[in-house]
């Protein structure tokens, strides 16, 4: 009997896939690595997702780059809460507070966040309810623990300092920190040349002294303050004082319209604009980790290499920063050439030298620049008044103004800031320039440019409110003036590029003819003729590069063009056609030198309109010899 063929146990039902949430910091995480060069199978086996979830997260990228600026936390999953307008209002404006607080290296506490925040919640009202009539707004705030918790998540405020209480200046760690740096310079072996030191300042570039009538009618005028325009300056140099770094300058405006057609590269200073393009609603002119990396990998890093070189000192620097948000512990493993060290907290009034004169002493010269200027500008036969001068003050000007001040800072001053904390590198010095006499040097300049009403207190004044707190009126302003500036910024993206500076053939020819002159000068004017001649001999070997690039712009600028070169061609080929036939009459054969004759001083023609357009823009080949 045939056995009874075994019953299988009916199949278990398949367990329903779990679907994984992903976190918006992990979305932005995936976003930062496609950014840079990963494609979405890479990402997806480094975090342990399908490269089909990568892929529809990458689509979403402008929508969850503009979230991830917002106040949403990082660890959301979910976007879909709606908050009142004012709330987030308030936070947006409370967090450009706390981070400017942060810049200024303020210490905050959770009694005056709180505080700021209700005021803000209570001018953001009752701007928006102006009216009696108008009832208030249903929801209320008191600005409790668990709101600034919240906050912090939705601000994404890694980096924010709260205390129990507002610090003062740390007295004891700043006294005790030169024996401590000395300990690093002689076990790192590091000279005065090779030991740094970098630091932020605010400027408002187009603040004048509140007494003057250019200030008070600022005042009155409706819209954005243009005195409140504040960007961000980051200073230094070394020990030595023979090293002051080219500054970097963090703006608002990524594209103002003052520097439409003006190259970057070519600016006094390294210009930077913190904001993402996905999202231009929350630009700010303040120092980020991202842009303090910027500086330090992309520029700073290698003119400590170039200036190393060049001393002849082993190609490793000391780098001395604050403890501000924008300045990562990690900062400190980006370059091997680079040694950071933090200073104590608390202690940048103290012993930071960046702040122990020079930047006071560069702002006064800024100053004193810009009533120069505007004196200058008004004095002229056809001049403008001032009101129209300081109307048309941009910030392509504010930016000669930096160059000039910054380079008026003496290295007796860039040496003399280190006195504090570290007084074996000082020598020579004989003091700061007497803020007194610069003072009295402004205010008797703004009394010339007629502003007799301004005296010392009021230029004392002035120079020390570049770092001042931000009011409410302040933020909202801001705010408004930022929208402004994207507008600029669109108009600058969707122009077209200026067209880059070319050498022309007759531009090579005038170089070459002033150093011909230039030579026949020393010749007759320097009776050392030995010396004549061997400047003469260094010349002639740098110039060569003129000379080749001539030669090539001339060949260009005489080679026939190509549609000559057919025209020939079609000429030839009717001379062979007529020749070759037996029944082409003496018409048409008489007819053909001449055809080809026709020709050929067409072609001629064609070469010479082409001799004539040298003095034209032209690709050169030659010019990176």
């Amino acid at each position: 009997m045939a056995k009874r063929p075994a019953i299988s146990p009916p199949a278990a039902a398949p367990t329903p896939k779990k679907r994984k949430r992903v976190s918006l910091a992990v979305k932005l995480d995936i976003i930062k690595r496609n950014e840079s060069g990963q494609g979405p199978s890479e990402i997806g086996r480094a975090l342990g997702l399908s490269a089909s979830t990568v892929g529809t997260i990458l689509k979403n990228a402008p929508r969850l780059k503009e979230v991830g600026e917002s106040v949403t936390p990082t660890t959301a999953t979910k976007l879909s809460r709606s908050r009142d307008c004012v709330m987030e209002n308030m936070e947006r404006l409370l967090s450009t507070w706390i981070e400017d607080c942060n810049q200024r290296n303020m210490p905050l506490c959770l009694k005056l966040i709180q505080e700021k925040a209700l005021s803000l919640w209570k001018d953001l009202q009752e701007k928006q309810q102006p009216s009696e009539d108008t009832p208030q707004a249903a929801e209320s705030f008191n600005a409790s623990r668990g709101w600034f918790n919240r906050f912090k998540k939705r601000a994404n405020l890694h980096n924010i300092k709260v205390t129990g209480e507002a610090a003062s200046a740390d007295l004891v760690a700043a006294n005790a920190y030169p024996a401590q740096l000395q300990d690093i310079i002689e076990k790192g072996g590091y000279s005065a040349k090779q030991v740094f030191n970098i630091d932020e300042t605010g400027l408002c570039w187009k603040r004048m002294p509140s007494r003057t009538y250019i200030a008070q009618e600022e005042k009155t005028a409706p819209g954005f303050k243009a005195a409140k325009d504040r960007l961000t300056l980051l200073l230094g140099g070394n020990a030595e004082g023979d090293v002051k770094l080219k500054p970097m300058l963090i703006y608002q405006s990524e594209n103002p319209r003052a520097l439409k057609g003006i190259a970057k590269n070519q600016l006094p200073v390294i210009w930077r604009c913190n904001k993402k393009k996905e999202n231009k609603s929350r630009s700010k002119a303040w120092m980020t980790s991202y842009l303090f990396e910027n500086y330090v990998k992309g520029y700073f890093s290698n003119y400590a290499k170039k200036y190393c070189e060049e001393n002849n000192l082993r190609n490793k620097v000391l780098l001395l920063v604050d403890n501000a948000p924008g300045h990562p512990e990690i900062c400190k493993d980006w370059c091997e050439n680079v040694e950071v060290q933090f200073l104590p907290p608390n202690t940048t009034s103290l012993i930071q030298p960046m702040d122990q004169g020079v930047i006071a002493t560069f702002k006064a010269y800024y100053l004193r620049r810009t009533i120069q200027q505007l004196i200058k500008e008004t004095d002229r036969d056809n001049k403008l008044s001032v009101q129209q001068y300081w109307k048309n003050f941009n910030i392509k000007k504010c930016l000669d103004n930096i160059r000039d001040a910054w380079e008026e800072v003496s290295p007796s001053t860039m040496n003399g800031v280190w006195k504090k904390i570290w007084p074996e590198c000082i020598y020579g010095f004989k003091g700061f320039p007497q803020q007194s006499i610069l003072t009295k040097e402004i205010v008797m300049l703004a009394q010339q440019a007629g502003f007799e009403e301004v005296d010392e207190n009021d230029v004392t004044e002035l120079l020390e409110s570049h770092n001042e707190e931000l009011t409410n009126e302040d933020l909202m302003e801001l705010e408004q003036e930022r929208a402004h500036e994207d507008d600029d910024d669109d108009d600058q993206e969707e122009s077209v590029p200026p067209k880059p500076k070319q050498l022309t053939l007759k531009g090579v020819r005038r170089i070459l003819d002033l150093l011909g002159q230039a030579t026949a000068a020393m010749a007759e004017e320097d009776p050392n003729q030995d010396r004549v001649e061997t400047i003469n001999e260094n010349i002639s070997k740098n110039i060569s590069c003129y000379n080749e690039i001539e030669r090539n712009l001339k060949q260009q600028a005489t080679q026939p063009s190509i549609l000559a070169f057919f025209q020939k061609k079609n000429a030839a080929t009717t001379n062979t056609g007529t020749a070759a036939s037996p029944s082409t009459s003496t018409t048409t054969t008489a007819a053909s030198p001449s055809t080809t004759d026709s020709t050929s001083s067409e072609g001629m023609d064609s070469s010479d309109e082409a001799g004539s357009d040298c003095s034209e823009e032209v690709d050169n080949p030659a010019s990176n010899n």
